[in-house]
C-alpha cells in the first residue's frame, strides 16, 4: 500500500510522478484504516512541516495512507463547504502568507492544528463557491494544456536538432544526391526533403506526455 510523505504530496499536487515510493503492508493499512480511517476522495492533505501549505486533494482512484506527523488531514467538510473551494483558497497568495505567519520554528517550520484554526475561511454561499471553483479549474486546465504544448515543442526541437546537427541527415541526403550524379539543386532539394520528413514525423508522432490518473 503506497505511503505518502510531504514530498509525495508536493509532487502529486504539481501533477508530477512520484520520484521515490514507499509502501506499508495491506495488513498494516487495514489496521490503521479500521482504527483511524483512511483518506477518501475529496479530502485534502496539507504539508505542515518543512515546505508548508502545499495542498493535495484525494482523488477517486487514490488508495494510500500517509505520514501523519508531517501532513494535516482535512476531511468531513460541512454541507455548506465545497472541498474544492477550500483547496483553491489554501493555494491563494494571501492564505499562503497567513500560513507562513502562523507557523512556528526557525530551522524546521511547522504548522500546528492550533495555528491552522486561527486562519479564518471566508465562506460565501455555496453557489458562489462553485462558481469560483469552476473558474479556477478552467484556468488550471489552460495552464496544464500550455505546459503540455511547451513540453511537446521542446521535445520536437530536440529531435530536429539531433536530426540536423548530430545525425547530419540533411548533409547525408545532399551527399547521396551528388554521388548519384545529381546537381547542386538536386542535392539542396534532397536536404530540404530530409528536413521536411523529420518535421512531418515529429509533428505526426509527438512524444507522449504521461498523465497521472
Amino acid at each position: 500500500m503506497p505511503f505518502f510523505r510531504s514530498k509525495v504530496v508536493i509532487e502529486r499536487s504539481k501533477g508530477n510522478d512520484i520520484s521515490t515510493e514507499l509502501f506499508i503492508s495491506e495488513e498494516q493499512f487495514s489496521k490503521i484504516r479500521s482504527k483511524f480511517g483512511a483518506p477518501e476522495s475529496g479530502a485534502i492533505l496539507l504539508t505542515s512541516v518543512g515546505t508548508l501549505g502545499v495542498p493535495y486533494q484525494v482523488r477517486d482512484s487514490d488508495r494510500f495512507y500517509f505520514k501523519d506527523g508531517n501532513l494535516t488531514w482535512l476531511r468531513t467538510f460541512a454541507n455548506s463547504v465545497l472541498p474544492e473551494y477550500v483547496l483553491y483558497w489554501i493555494q491563494s497568495p494571501s492564505v499562503q502568507q497567513k500560513l507562513d505567519e502562523v507557523s512556528i520554528g526557525s530551522t524546521q517550520r511547522a504548522l500546528t492544528i492550533v495555528a491552522l484554526k486561527s486562519v479564518e475561511l471566508p465562506l460565501p454561499p455555496k453557489t458562489v463557491q462553485a462558481r469560483i471553483v469552476d473558474i479556477a479549474m478552467s484556468l488550471d486546465q489552460k495552464l496544464e494544456n500550455n505546459r503540455d504544448i511547451n513540453q511537446t515543442l521542446e521535445q520536437m526541437a530536440q529531435a530536429i536538432f539531433k536530426n540536423w546537427f548530430v545525425d547530419f541527415e540533411p548533409v547525408k541526403a545532399k551527399i547521396a544526391a551528388l554521388e548519384a550524379g545529381g546537381s547542386e539543386e538536386d542535392a539542396l532539394l534532397a536536404a530540404m526533403q530530409a528536413i521536411s520528413a523529420q518535421l512531418y514525423l515529429t509533428l505526426t508522432h509527438p512524444p507522449q506526455v504521461r498523465k497521472i490518473s
